[in-house]
């Protein structure tokens, strides 16, 4: 073999360098959108837990006030003594832990509504999610409208 030959074998082609690359971006392009996946499933699951955690409140709230707060007062009942004295004797908080309106894991606060029409459920909790709207398909509501 001549020692033209030998440098030759030495190093990697533009071609192998090209494939290794384009295989090396395939990889971190699967890898960053399998992240971004799990990401956004986390969020909604640790959302999801906050509102469960703050519903526990909210029926502490209701056994100690004997009613749920309305949806004028929402989730600033749990944290702020009434100014009613007969409702301030009765009332055992703060309810959160924080002191303050909980928020998802985008940042947003968390809404309340009273609802007086349905036995099963009568309060909501919901996170309006990544986008920060109310109203939208990505609101997180752990209940379904039937």
């Amino acid at each position: 073999m001549s020692r033209r030959e030998r440098n030759r074998r030495k190093g990697f082609t533009l071609i192998e360098l090209i494939i290794v690359v384009s295989v090396l971006a395939f990889l971190a392009g699967i890898s960053v959108v399998g992240y971004t996946q799990v990401r956004r499933g986390l969020d909604r699951d640790a959302t999801l837990a906050l509102i469960s955690q703050t519903e526990s409140a909210v029926k502490f709230y209701e056994a100690n006030m004997r009613r749920y707060p309305t949806t004028e007062e929402g989730l600033r009942a749990l944290i702020e003594r009434p100014q009613d004295e007969a409702e301030a004797e009765r009332w055992n908080g703060p309810y959160l832990e924080e002191r303050e309106i909980p928020r998802d894991a985008w940042g947003n606060e968390l809404r309340y509504e009273r609802v007086t029409d349905d036995e099963d459920r009568p309060f909501r909790i919901w996170s309006v999610g990544p986008d920060g709207q109310d109203g939208t398909d990505d609101d997180i509501r752990p209940w379904t409208d039937d």
